[in-house]
């Protein structure tokens, strides 16, 4: 999944910023696969406490990189094999579709930001990040210690 609104990396990582005055966001984009989660930021805005919280499970990529690595992730894509496509919302960036391949994408509605804050879900996935599908509902939340009783 490619996460481009500024407001749903900031709750997906659950930091705050200050890269726009009186919002609480940054200028940041997130790649989520099943195997990884991956923060495109200037990484000289990251304290040693951020850094921390992130702990090693999500990766640090420089934010100009993330054109890309979209590009990279596209190219390794068959499309028409069965889950051949990514997960963008309809509020990604143009750009950032077509860097991956308008064929590639599997366009619909972001729940990170329309129920992620709803949701008290946990499932050992890495590091403590949850996607999980409940209710074709796809949730990422970083809740340490809570238990999955349904979104």
């Amino acid at each position: 999944m490619i996460i481009s609104m500024l407001d749903e990396v900031a709750w997906l990582f659950n930091l705050r910023g200050s890269d726009i005055d009186y919002n609480p966001v940054f200028f940041a984009y997130a790649v989520v696969t099943p195997d990884s989660a991956t923060l495109y930021i200037d990484a000289k805005k990251l304290t040693e406490d951020v850094k921390a919280h992130l702990g090693g499970d999500v990766k640090i990529a420089p934010y100009e990189d993330i054109f890309r690595h979209i590009r990279g992730l596209g190219e390794g894509i068959n499309a028409d094999s069965v889950g051949g496509k990514i997960f963008c919302s309809n509020k990604t960036s143009w750009a950032l579709t077509l860097s991956l391949g308008e064929n590639k994408v599997t366009e619909g509605t972001s729940y990170i930001h329309t129920y992620g804050p709803l949701c008290g879900c946990i499932v050992s996935f890495f590091g403590g990040w949850c996607v999980l599908g409940y209710r074709g509902l796809i949730c990422f939340r970083t809740v340490a210690g809570t238990s999955c009783e349904g979104c």
